[in-house]
């Protein structure tokens, strides 16, 4: 009752309840679903909704004949599986259990994690990496980021046609997005020939997000060592494993 109504009219005496507006709901990571169990948060996945919890599961995938869970954490179900790696390697360096490689699903993978796993404990996450969702790299002959040219030392981008970027902004400190920015001219891309393959902003001009350096070749990394024969074949031995739980 409390997420969904509220009072009105006290002062007048003349008390009403009503339905709150969706914009006034709490955020479902605080919302109260049920009164008996407080923690227990809404969630959905793919084609799953549950109320309730997240549990995560780290298993030996030895070739020996039985494998063992060496730890086990249940969170609410509103946390994201990404904020859970760094504890998760924590705890196992602290059991002196940690993982060389640790094979994981794509929810558990981020450039900032692939960076800081094998900084921090010397273990390498090996799993799908997010793919781009940008137009481009689901159009055939369409320019996706990996078709760009960084050049980190001079700060700036040079794009398929040879033309480099007018502008690069790095996140701030305090900032909320890791990203980097970077953006051409409308005086470039306006005239380009190959402009439909690259952009359909109404600023005729072409604007591009990527991670810090570490972050991003990190990236650039794992993708093809993850799409290879022998990434799918160490990839494998995560196979059956959540059909057993």
């Amino acid at each position: 009752w409390q997420r969904h109504y509220e009072q009105t009219g006290e002062a007048s005496g003349q008390r009403q309840v009503k339905v709150k507006a969706e914009k006034d709901l709490a955020p479902s990571a605080e919302a109260l679903e049920s009164p008996y169990d407080t923690d227990a948060r809404f969630r959905t996945k793919r084609a799953t909704q549950w109320t309730g919890y997240m549990v995560h599961l780290t298993e030996t995938c030895e070739p020996n004949p039985v494998n063992l869970l060496t730890h086990v954490v249940t969170t609410p179900a509103s946390v994201h599986e990404g904020k859970c790696t760094a504890a998760i390697h924590q705890a196992l360096v602290d059991k002196q259990l940690p993982p060389g490689d640790h094979l994981v699903e794509a929810a558990y993978v981020e450039a900032n994690l692939l960076v800081r796993s094998q900084a921090d404990h010397a273990i390498r996450l090996v799993g799908p990496t997010r793919p781009d969702t940008g137009w481009q790299a689901k159009e055939s002959g369409a320019y996706a980021l990996d078709q760009f040219t960084i050049d980190w030392a001079q700060r700036r981008v040079r794009c398929p046609q040879g033309k480099y970027s007018a502008g690069w902004k790095e996140p701030s400190l305090d900032s909320r997005d890791p990203h980097i920015a970077v953006h051409f001219k409308t005086t470039t891309c306006r005239p380009c020939p190959a402009r439909s393959l690259c952009t359909r902003a109404k600023q005729f001009r072409r604007k591009l997000r990527f991670w810090p350096r570490a972050q991003h070749e990190a990236l650039q990394t794992a993708r093809p060592q993850h799409a290879s024969d022998d990434g799918h074949r160490l990839y494998t031995k995560r196979a059956g494993i959540e059909g057993t739980l």
